[in-house]
């Protein structure tokens, strides 16, 4: 798992960061990692995401080299009325290794997606 590290992150990002998930992965027990990517290797889900009628954000790092740009491009033409950020100079993990934009893309979208307060009786 720890060559898979370089695919994780841009060279930018901070050596702490990097570190830091290479330790969590050092604790992942090497034949439930195995069945989870085979898992989600094995998933074709593209006749489902037509289907999906929640709304939807995907956020994608520019420079991901684990799930180029051109897989969020085409997710994002699938699923009807999705969104879709992108964050410049960001690798497959954007919400750690650029947690501060990652959570204003969200918190943008949750808010223009909340549900209108219902007022409490009483």
């Amino acid at each position: 798992m720890p060559e898979w590290l370089p695919t994780l992150f841009t060279k930018s990002a901070p050596s702490e960061l990097v570190e830091e998930v290479s330790l969590v992965m050092r604790d992942f027990h090497p034949i439930g990692f195995r069945a989870i990517i085979r898992a989600v290797a094995d998933s074709d889900i593209r006749e489902v995401l037509p289907r999906i009628d929640v709304p939807t954000l995907l956020v994608y790092g520019d420079t991901d080299a684990r799930s180029p740009l051109s897989i969020g491009e085409q997710l994002h033409a699938q699923i009807p009325g999705s969104q879709f950020s992108v964050l410049p100079g960001v690798g497959h993990l954007s919400n750690l290794e650029a947690p501060d934009r990652f959570n204003r893309e969200v918190r943008s979208f949750l808010r223009a997606h909340e549900a209108p307060q219902v007022p409490h009786p009483g």
